[in-house]
């Protein structure tokens, strides 16, 4: 989901759009691993996902780690983008984070689970087996260019590399 996310930036791009692909991303993945049973976009009209993806993709990056400028709309109806601390078109040379992330927290999924517009999209027997997940976010902070960006985190995530590195200690 992170990959592709920062492969789809470049100055000029519409941030709600890349939370909504990083959404569809989720979706998709929840749906092979059973988690999740229907259409990708019926799931998402929903806003089902947001049980899972509760937060937004990232925000601007600066002296007090979430930076001004952003135009969040905490009152926004519609929830997938509520919680978005960065709207509207990505400017060049804008450092950015990019941290989705997948929870399985009981707090915020169980109300989905007793709401029939969303638990028809939830497999409850399946989802059982992933409470103890918890869930994982990662965050990569990037430079954004006019036909790209760069990405300023270090950081090994691919799980090769990581295998390589700890069998060479």
């Amino acid at each position: 989901m992170q990959n592709e996310c920062i492969e789809r930036i470049k100055g000029g791009i519409v941030w709600d759009d890349l939370h909504l692909h990083a959404h569809r991303v989720a979706v998709e993945g929840l749906l092979a691993l059973g988690i999740l049973k229907g259409d990708v976009q019926e799931i998402l009209d929903a806003r089902t996902s947001t049980a899972f993806l509760p937060h937004g993709l990232g925000h601007h990056l600066g002296l007090d780690t979430h930076d001004t400028g952003g135009n969040p709309n905490p009152n926004d109806k519609d929830k997938l983008f509520r919680y978005l601390r960065l709207r509207g078109h990505l400017p060049i040379g804008a450092v950015v984070t990019v941290e989705p992330g997948i929870y399985f927290c009981e707090f915020i999924i169980k109300p989905y689970l007793n709401d029939p517009v969303h638990s028809k999209y939830i497999d409850a027997e399946v989802l059982n087996r992933y409470w103890d997940v918890g869930g994982i976010r990662l965050e990569d902070n990037v430079y954004v260019t006019e036909d790209g960006c760069e990405n300023l985190t270090p950081a090994m995530k691919e799980m090769a590399d990581i295998e390589a590195a700890v069998a060479q200690s």
